[in-house]
């Protein structure tokens, strides 16, 4: 059977170092969803996995995209508008 965990909770409470555990206990990955982490170039304020963190698990969607880059607006293909 599969399972899916989530953790919730602050900035800083300790749900890096428990997700990380989690993940090794069970060879899973970290998949985020912090609205912040997904940039590379916004690290403040979001207590982002470190490099040495980081390379204990595999992990998504952290330091993912640059937050200058240009993105497409729905599926009809209207033109690229600029998130700044």
């Amino acid at each position: 059977m599969n399972s899916l965990v989530i953790l919730l909770g602050p900035t800083g409470v300790g749900k890096t170092e428990l997700s990380l555990q989690v993940a090794e206990r069970f060879g899973s990955p970290i998949i985020s969803s912090d609205s912040r982490q997904l940039y590379k170039d916004l690290p403040i304020g979001t207590a982002a996995p470190t490099p040495e963190q980081m390379a204990r698990v595999k992990h998504y969607m952290v330091a993912y995209r640059l937050l200058q880059r240009q993105q497409l607006r729905g599926r009809r293909g209207l033109p690229p508008i600029r998130i700044t």
